[in-house]
């Protein structure tokens, strides 16, 4: 595959990348706090 499933679980914080970065309009999402998480995937 393509890393669909990966990036997806990446997006959820059910995988922690071990390189590199998930970035969303400029904000790293592995850095995110659940909170402000859940408001950026609504």
């Amino acid at each position: 595959g393509c890393g669909k499933s990966t990036l997806g679980r990446s997006i959820l914080q059910l995988y922690q990348p071990t390189s590199g970065s998930v970035q969303y309009r400029g904000q790293d999402l592995m850095q995110m706090d659940r909170k402000k998480l859940m408001k950026v995937r609504q």
